[in-house]
């Protein structure tokens, strides 16, 4: 007589926790993959953020100085939000009356962005801002301008044409 034994299975096997574990491997490993894109949006979006501001406070700079800039590239070096960047403005005649425009380029400090500045490689910009600086036409005063247009002189001896003002 062969006793017949019965088994009763309770529990996984070794195959479904294998499979069970790849599947959480997978998911664990997206979840992660997403995290770290996402960080480095934040980041680069930050850096692009600081850089913007560093090159809209050079234009303002470059307006506000007392005298006119020359034509041509400048560049520099500043500590901001922590970090160091450089800077690499240029001055361009626009070939009208008073107008230069400002390109102000900015990148993180490093070996390679150094290298470029000082040689006029193409710059690693993180950000690029662009201005224009007018020089007067006239002396200012300080007083606010009239915009009321206010009719020409009348010739003293009445109802003639208006008379002509000499240059």
């Amino acid at each position: 007589m062969n006793p017949v034994i019965h088994t009763r299975h309770d529990g996984f096997t070794i195959i479904e926790v294998l499979v069970a574990m790849a599947v959480i491997a997978l998911g664990v490993g997206a979840l992660l993959t997403t995290l770290n894109t996402a960080a480095g949006s934040i980041t680069h979006l930050r850096d692009r953020s600081f850089a913007e501001w560093i090159a809209l406070n050079r234009i303002a700079e470059t307006r506000l100085a007392t005298s006119a800039p020359a034509t041509g590239v400048t560049s520099g070096e500043l500590d901001y939000a922590g970090s160091k960047w450089i800077w690499r403005q240029e001055i361009i005649d626009q070939e009208v009356a008073g107008i230069l425009r400002v390109n102000v380029a900015v990148a993180r400090a490093g070996d390679k962005a150094s290298k470029q500045v000082e040689s006029g490689e193409d710059f690693p910009a993180v950000a690029t801002a662009y201005g224009f600086i007018g020089t007067n036409v006239g002396t200012p005063n300080g007083l606010d301008p009239s915009w009321v247009q206010t009719p020409p002189p009348r010739n003293p001896g009445g109802g003639g044409p208006p008379l002509e003002l000499s240059r």
